[in-house]
């Protein structure tokens, strides 16, 4: 995913400014509901912010972050090397480095779109896959 690559330096700043992903994040924080101990995936993503929030705000959780962008990667699995509940790889919407069953809620924050229409049944078969039985995607 070279594209995205060019944005992982900056990627962070340029969002950093927009109210609107803010409250984004915000809204599925809250819609959550209770996380601690649970397994979350951030699907998409990217440097890490929705990762980060997650992280601080259920300490308890594990967090998977997963972005086909290997640079975008490379900068969210540095910032989080500190912390042994967050776990990050190199996935897709269509193949997710997880167990079958493994997640309590899968998150996607401005990634789904990217994926083409020929490629989204795959894209929700893959994450239902991953999600255990009752699980939620938001």
């Amino acid at each position: 995913m070279g594209f995205w690559d060019e944005y992982a330096g900056d990627y962070d700043s340029i969002f950093a400014k927009d109210p609107m992903y803010a409250d984004a994040m915000r809204m599925m924080l809250e819609r959550m509901g209770d996380a601690g101990r649970k397994r979350v995936l951030d699907l998409g993503c990217g440097t890490g912010r929705l990762v980060q929030l997650i992280a601080e705000r259920f300490p308890d959780a594990e967090v998977y972050g997963v972005d086909p962008s290997g640079r975008m990667v490379e900068v969210c699995a540095e910032r989080f090397k500190e912390l042994p509940n967050v776990h990050i790889a190199e996935g897709t919407a269509t193949w997710i480095p997880c167990p079958t069953g493994h997640l309590h809620c899968v998150l996607s924050n401005l990634a789904l779109h990217h994926v083409p229409p020929q490629a989204r049944p795959d894209c929700a078969r893959e994450m239902a896959r991953v999600l255990q039985k009752g699980g939620r995607l938001q």
